[in-house]
């Protein structure tokens, strides 16, 4: 078992680091075994949370009114993440919506980081029968860890330690998934939306008297297009609310 690392979780938008966002981040550190500091935030995804994720997150739009946006947090947490090992269920999900909004705000241009970490779910996979079911839900039962506020990230980050725990006292001598390995991401370049762009959907908006509840000007080009199809074609109703 390593001396020392972090285990993260993030709740998204959806499933594409490229077109959804992250609306929480939770992680804990972890020093000889014991827990010695953690990071939880909400996060303003700037973008509509769907009725599917606020029924599996618990997440809502309302709750995430007044948070922070991503890149009002992201130094914050990658200071918190240092040099330590991740640990992750699934990491390989929650590091590439990491490393998609790194590069989206600029902060490695490239994106040339890597970073060593381990993945619960490839030991899992590795260690456990074939026939079991293997999400963190499922394995937090099977081990008694389970969390009712499942799927909230800072809890799922603690039973995810737990879980690297009790693998490593069961399996660590079974297999090299326990080692930590480099992960890479590789992200999706999106252009910045020029002057004009902006100042089409602002006119949009003026037109139709629409005070948005999301900040265009933080928005890529492709969400600043969804967007303004969004005001396109929900003209009616969104007027019929003033």
């Amino acid at each position: 078992m390593l001396k020392e690392y972090v285990v993260m979780d993030m709740e998204m938008t959806g499933l594409s680091p490229y077109k959804d966002k992250i609306i929480e981040i939770g992680a804990i550190k972890t020093i000889e075994g014991e827990v010695v500091e953690e990071f939880q935030t909400l996060i303003n995804p700037n973008i509509n949370i769907s009725e599917k994720i606020t029924d599996i997150t618990g997440i809502s739009n309302e709750m995430v009114k007044g948070k922070p946006f991503i890149d009002e947090i992201l130094q914050d947490f990658i200071h918190f993440l240092g040099e330590s090992v991740i640990i992750g269920h699934n990491l390989v999900f929650d590091y590439s919506f990491l490393m998609q909004a790194i590069y989206n705000n600029k902060m490695n241009e490239k994106c040339e980081i890597s970073r060593l970490g381990i993945d619960t779910l490839k030991i899992a996979r590795k260690v456990l029968s074939s026939d079991e079911e293997k999400t963190l839900g499922a394995l937090s039962k099977k081990y008694n860890i389970y969390d009712d506020n499942y799927h909230r990230a800072l809890n799922d980050a603690y039973m995810t330690m737990k879980l690297y725990k009790i693998l490593c006292e069961e399996f660590e001598n079974e297999t090299l998934e326990f080692k930590p390995e480099e992960y890479f991401y590789k992200p999706k370049k999106e252009r910045t939306p020029s002057k004009r762009e902006f100042e089409y959907v602002e006119k949009l908006m003026e037109t139709l008297s629409i005070s948005p509840e999301v900040d265009i000007y933080k928005m890529t080009q492709s969400e600043l297009n969804r967007y303004a199809d969004y005001i396109r074609l929900n003209q009616y109703t969104l007027v019929s609310k003033k």
